[in-house]
């Protein structure tokens, strides 16, 4: 179900049997573009047909090869100043037009799987559902082994630092995190919500527990030790921020506390609070702590950052994980895979009589809108294009279009491919609709992006620098701004038309 073979639409030109009093070529109807109608032909004749549409009849002007009393889907082309007609081809595109009003609603794919998996008692799908609901939710798991130790970088660094320092200055630093801690319970439920400040002093009892132990070696190249002491001082963030719900928000707002706890340890001691020797270890004793606290802020903002952004490679992988490419697996004998793609756990469960009826009712829902996208998929596939729906919760709609265009091109002597063109459409919370359309032309960058919220656009105009900076190594080279935003299903809809040319080089 990827491809499909194209059909050339026939076309009428419709005038109005029975003239306005305006004129005989105004509007007779209350049809809009890229709207689907159904009609009958009532009478043929020369080079003309009589259409009934809805118990109107119209005289249409068209060279194809109908029959009195045959019934044709027809797609509106043009309202003005004459109603434009085209013939719907039968099959996959009628069938494409039964689901399309889909798309208009927000897919939920992450909070649906998760109801799904709550009432099966089969543990393997389960794990399988509960692996794919995190990742249309937004969530990610948190790291462990080589990548835990991968993100705690600048924990493991600061950590192997303190390992050369005396013990009067690391129980100096022990006795500073302990005041933070009861600092942290006192008074952030005043500033932050309560769970992560108290998630928060779990965290810097572990880290006390940790260097007070004598023998808590810390070194940059034992990868096996230091990836269980990360792993002990994190363990409580690991064990209780992995069932939330908000665990990157729970994140974020640990850093915000931290940063507080970091300038309260930069603040040098009271002068005169005894001999020199002692105010030596308690100002190496601060600095130290507050690079600590810092280090661990980076840390968890790496993590935090794992949580929220999926990979690269599981976008890549996005189109075999939901199961668009279902059948052609299945002719070219990858049966397992195509079973432990969603489409194939939904097929699966949909089958299933011992199943839940509310699982069966859900599962086919679900199939339904994996059809949508893959119909989507299969019509532009014969323009060249790649659609990639983005089925994300945190996502109102969005999906992805993806276009080479142009000849080759050689760069001292090697060929660097064709330019690509890449749009986004896009609904956000809060934000409304947002096009981002990117040209890729000679490893440069040429961007638009259109928002269909006022504020919205004033918004991304005052994030206008920070934008060029993070683009400035894709090779930015202009970047345009304005309030022209569409609606994700209406431009679907536009460029789902036959004949519509889908490449957008407006920027």
């Amino acid at each position: 179900m990827e491809f499909f073979v194209p059909v050339q639409p026939a076309t009428f030109s419709v005038t109005p049997v029975t003239p306005s009093q305006k004129s005989a070529d105004a509007v007779q109807h209350n049809l809009q573009p890229y709207q689907v109608v159904q009609a009958t032909i009532a009478e043929k004749g020369d080079g003309r047909v009589l259409l009934e549409m809805d118990g109107k009849q119209m005289w249409a002007q068209s060279k194809a090869e109908v029959k009195t009393g045959q019934q044709l889907n027809l797609q509106v082309t043009s309202t003005e100043p004459r109603l434009q007609l085209r013939v719907v081809p039968q099959g996959a595109e009628q069938h494409l037009l039964r689901l399309i009003h889909l798309f208009d609603h927000k897919p939920e794919l992450g909070a649906r799987l998760q109801q799904i998996g709550a009432q099966l008692n089969d543990q393997n799908v389960s794990q399988q559902l509960q692996q794919l609901t995190q990742q249309f939710l937004g969530q990610r798991p948190f790291p462990s082994g080589a990548e835990l130790a991968r993100t705690a970088i600048p924990l493991q660094e600061a950590l192997a630092q303190l390992q050369g320092m005396p013990q009067d200055v690391r129980t100096e630093i022990t006795a500073l995190l302990q005041q933070f801690s009861l600092q942290t319970t006192q008074s952030g439920s005043n500033v932050l919500p309560q769970h992560p400040s108290l998630l928060l002093t779990q965290v810097l009892n572990s880290l006390v527990s940790v260097l007070q132990s004598p023998n808590s070696n810390v070194t940059s190249t034992s990868s096996t030790p230091t990836t269980n002491l990360i792993a002990q001082i994190l363990n409580p963030l690991l064990q209780t921020g992995a069932r939330t719900t908000s665990s990157a928000e729970g994140l974020h707002q640990i850093q915000t506390l931290l940063t507080q706890l970091d300038k309260l340890s930069a603040a040098p001691p009271p002068p005169g609070t005894g001999a020199s020797q002692v105010e030596t270890v308690a100002n190496n004793a601060h600095a130290l702590a507050a690079a600590l606290l810092q280090a661990l802020t980076q840390t968890l903002g790496n993590i935090q950052q794992q949580i929220a952004t999926p990979p690269a490679r599981e976008l890549a992988l996005l189109a075999q994980v939901l199961g668009l490419n279902f059948e052609g697996r299945l002719l070219n004998g990858d049966i397992e895979q195509a079973r432990k793609s969603l489409k194939g756990m939904l097929l699966s469960l949909r089958g299933q009589e011992d199943a839940p009826v509310t699982v069966r009712e859900s599962s086919s829902k679900l199939l339904q809108q994996l059809e949508l996208f893959q119909l989507c998929r299969g019509r532009l596939a014969q323009e060249g294009v790649l659609f990639l729906p983005l089925p994300y919760d945190f996502l109102q709609q969005g999906y992805a279009l993806i276009e080479e265009y142009g000849e080759e091109h050689e760069k001292e002597g090697d060929k660097t491919g064709k330019n690509l063109s890449v749009t986004l459409n896009l609904v956000l919370n809060n934000l409304g609709a947002i096009n981002i359309h990117m040209l890729f032309e000679q490893e440069k960058l040429f961007m638009r992006i259109s928002c269909a919220d006022p504020q919205t656009t004033a918004l991304v105009k005052d994030s206008r620098a920070e934008l060029d900076t993070l683009l400035l190594p894709l090779g930015l080279q202009r970047l345009n701004i304005d309030a022209n935003g569409k609606d994700p299903a209406v431009s679907l809809l536009q460029r789902l038309s036959p004949g519509k040319s889908v490449l957008d080089a407006r920027v």
